[in-house]
């Protein structure tokens, strides 16, 4: 079995996508620690640990997230919310984060969620957001619009759907 550090220096990874139905995020920290040219990260699904697992990821956190440089991530099938959370400080250059299948949560307080969470992070680089829901439609639109604005969770913002998809986008984009 050839080792990835050997395949690393005849080529470069810039996209990786993981199908596995359910990945450790220990196991893709690992991953990503071993690929610091990846641009864009595409994952099925995310199988957090215990809390005290994470507690002790949490180095291993920090020394991946200072080395790569992805901007893109998408999260097929998204379980919790923490699952976002990790993610998003995994990927501290994330610019555009797309999750799909949130049936079970409310897209109001997903994207309310979200927004607290760059705001009491400092997550300045996320600057678009797509959400991918079934019943995706005007009115959510424009509950999405009411919200933000009511609770000022951003100054200026533009929502758009494209069929079953929800983009949020703010800020500017570097």
């Amino acid at each position: 079995m050839m080792d990835i550090r050997h395949v690393l220096t005849m080529a470069h990874i810039y996209h990786l996508e993981i199908s596995y139905e359910e990945t450790d995020f220990g196991t893709l920290t690992n991953i990503i620690h071993c690929l610091p040219q990846v641009r864009t990260l595409k994952i099925y699904s995310l199988l957090l640990s215990k809390p005290r697992e994470l507690f002790i990821d949490e180095q291993r956190i920090f020394l991946a997230s200072k080395e790569h440089k992805i901007r893109i991530v998408c999260l097929e099938k998204m379980i919790e919310m923490r699952e976002v959370y990790y993610l998003m400080k995994l990927c501290p250059r994330m610019k555009y984060l797309r999750v799909n299948c949130i049936n079970d949560i409310e897209v109001e307080v997903f994207v309310q969620d979200i927004l607290y969470h760059i705001k009491k992070n400092c997550h300045k680089y996320l600057r678009l957001l797509c959400v991918r829901i079934s019943q995706a439609d005007g009115k959510i639109i424009k509950r999405l619009e009411e919200m933000i604005d009511s609770k000022k969770l951003l100054d200026q913002f533009k929502i758009e759907r494209d069929f079953d998809r929800i983009y949020l986008q703010w800020g500017k984009n570097d």
